[in-house]
C-alpha cells in the first residue's frame, strides 16, 4: 500500500464513506496484518469515526510492528491528547511507552529548534 493513500483526508469524509473505507481497510488488514500503515489507516478512520479506544489499539499494532516510526508516534500522541490521557508524556513514570515518548518528544523538540 502506498504512503499517499494513507494521506486522503478522512475528517471531511460522510459516515457512510468512512464506513465503506473501514471495510475495505479491514479486508486489507485480514489479508496482510503485519503491514503498519494499514494499522495507521484504519486508526486515522477510527479517529475520524469518533472511536478512539479502536484508534488507539491499531495505532499500537502498527507501533509494535514499527517502533521508529515517527508517523506512528505522532499519531499515538495525538490520540493521547484527544482522550486527555497525558501520563504517557511524562518522562518519569514507569510506562514502557515514556522511553518512546521521551524520544518523540525531543524529535519534536528538535524540529521546532529549527
Amino acid at each position: 500500500s502506498s504512503s499517499s493513500d494513507i494521506e486522503k483526508d478522512y475528517t471531511n469524509m460522510q459516515i457512510q464513506d468512512l464506513q465503506l473505507e473501514l471495510d475495505n481497510v479491514n479486508l486489507e488488514v485480514r489479508q496482510n496484518n503485519n503491514e503498519g500503515d494499514l494499522y495507521l489507516k484504519r486508526s486515522l478512520i477510527y479517529k475520524s469515526l469518533g472511536d478512539i479506544q479502536a484508534a488507539l489499539a491499531d495505532i499500537d499494532r502498527a507501533i509494535k510492528l514499527d517502533g521508529k516510526n515517527s508517523r506512528y508516534l505522532l499519531e499515538k500522541g495525538e490520540l493521547m491528547i484527544l482522550k486527555k490521557d497525558y501520563a504517557c508524556f511524562s518522562i518519569d513514570n514507569d510506562y514502557e511507552e515514556t522511553f518512546i515518548f521521551s524520544k518523540f518528544i525531543s524529535f519534536i523538540r528538535g524540529l521546532s529548534a529549527d
